[in-house]
């Protein structure tokens, strides 16, 4: 049986026009990306020069790109306000009154807030396979790299969930689940830059030590050992990352896949238990 407080969200979603107008204005986004594509093939065939293999890759890896950018903006909007705008309306009390259980809450509002995001992500299946169909990269990756995008909006989501039930207005709980995903994403590799800056100058290991593995927490890396393991190539930042005693390009992928899924259980956890009305006041 559905969720009732999903039902409830997906009733309310799929009847404005804001829904149909993201997916069509996302789609001419991604046919934008193809058009670009499209255009270097032929202008490489034009010239008797075949098809640029290098080419496809780059708009792979930029459509890639965009796609994780569009979750890392999307989803603290959806998902910042799921809760504080139930208190706000005064409504949340009457959602705690019914027999649905917290976790059941909970899992209603994220699943409500991510069907959106997870719709463009399955959307833009039939343009990336568009990709595979020159050999650059197989259906069977496309699938996994879909199904880590789709596991990275679970994060992204269950700690906009979070802040929503810590804070009271909605505005605050955005503005600071927007600095959280910043910090993710940016802070950690501007973090890892200083590391570097101390190990050159001082001549110390304090970089491999200990600001290399702040990176782990940065769901980019993950997508990074993704897309080089597909493509059958090594970065930089992938390099930093690889274990010594093993060479494996995913190993940063899999410490990342640990460490995301332990934070969703964590911020979970206390999430239910915010709102739960007889634990929270214990």
């Amino acid at each position: 049986m559905i969720n009732p407080v999903l039902k409830k969200e997906l009733k309310q979603k799929m009847r404005t026009w804001k829904t149909p107008f993201l997916i069509s204005f996302y789609c001419l986004v991604l046919m934008g990306f193809l058009g670009i594509m499209f255009l270097s093939i032929m202008e490489g065939i034009r010239y008797n020069s075949g098809i640029n293999p290098q080419i496809i890759m780059t708009m792979f890896i930029g459509m890639v790109i965009f796609q994780f950018g569009v979750i890392m903006f999307i989803i603290p909007a959806t998902t910042a306000g799921s809760i504080t705008s139930e208190k706000q309306r005064r409504t949340f009390d009457l959602l705690l009154c019914t027999k649905m259980r917290p976790i059941s809450i909970i899992l209603g509002k994220l699943s409500a807030s991510l069907i959106t995001v997870i719709m463009l992500i399955f959307i833009s299946m039939p343009f990336f396979s568009v990709i595979s169909m020159f050999g650059s990269i197989s259906i069977w990756n496309l699938l996994i790299l879909f199904a880590y995008l789709v596991f990275v909006a679970i994060f992204i989501g269950t700690l906009g969930i979070l802040n929503s039930t810590i804070f009271k207005k909605t505005l605050t709980s955005l503005i600071v689940t927007y600095l959280q995903v910043i910090a993710i994403v940016f802070g950690t590799f501007i973090l890892a830059g200083v590391g570097k800056i101390i190990e050159s100058v001082y001549d110390t290991d304090i970089f491999y030590i200990w600001f290399s593995k702040l990176l782990y927490i940065n769901p980019f890396i993950g997508l990074n050992a993704l897309q080089m393991k597909f493509m059958g190539q090594n970065t930089d930042v992938n390099k930093m990352l690889l274990d010594y005693a093993s060479k494996n390009p995913l190993y940063p992928f899999w410490i990342n896949i640990g460490i995301l899924v332990a934070l969703i259980a964590l911020m979970m956890f206390f999430a239910v238990r915010k709102i739960d009305p007889i634990r929270s006041k214990k």
